[in-house]
């Protein structure tokens, strides 16, 4: 899945051609963004919100980046089939060469409190999200954010997954190239600092 698809249009044809491929025991499906713009996480609800397949276990994938292990829906889905609730990847952040917030997840403790550990490549069953007040995915003036799409879904999800007593799983193998790149300490950067504080500090909204 692409949760910002608008971007597909600033590529010339075929520039992402890998995510278009049937991988092991699954496919990578693009949808467009054909609404208005609503930034990552609108974006990424207005397509969850018109699925309702049984069993789907949703991959979130950013436009510019991609998949870089073929293996990678066949490992998820043999850990979700052992029982796993929630489950991400290892990733290369390009052109630095490093593992970029992931790692494993003491499920004994708080997420909220929690260190930022669920970056790429992040998957969650479909049937968990349903579970989700969408007020989780806004912020204080009642819009979608505008950054942390991760974290503002990743975190009520796990939550959601420690209720039904699900663990989560962290795999180790980079399986995501991620190719973001952001100032630090400009004013995006501090945007974003503060987005995370504020969804931490309210925590879940049941």
């Amino acid at each position: 899945m692409i949760d910002a698809c608008s971007l597909l249009s600033q590529h010339p044809q075929g520039a992402v051609p890998f995510l278009n491929k049937p991988f092991p025991l699954g496919t990578v499906k693009v949808w467009p963004n054909d609404g208005e713009r609503l930034y990552a996480v609108g974006n990424t609800v207005r397509v969850l919100d018109s699925l309702y397949e049984e069993n789907t276990i949703i991959g979130i994938i950013d436009a510019d980046d991609q998949l870089c292990e073929k293996k990678t829906l066949e490992w998820i889905n043999s850990i979700y089939k052992a029982g796993s609730g929630v489950v991400w990847t290892s990733n290369i952040w390009e052109p630095y060469g490093i593992n970029l917030c992931s790692n494993h997840l003491d499920d004994s403790v708080d997420v909220y409190s929690h260190p930022w550990v669920s970056s790429h490549f992040r998957t969650f069953p479909l049937s968990l999200y349903k579970e989700i007040n969408q007020d989780n995915f806004k912020d204080e003036e009642g819009n979608w954010m505008k950054r942390c799409e991760d974290q503002t879904f990743m975190l009520p999800i796990i939550h959601k997954a420690h209720q039904h007593n699900l663990r989560t799983f962290y795999l180790e193998k980079p399986c995501y190239l991620y190719r973001g790149y952001q100032e630090i300490g400009g004013e995006e950067h501090q945007y974003q600092l503060n987005l995370e504080r504020f969804i931490r500090s309210r925590g879940f909204i049941a």
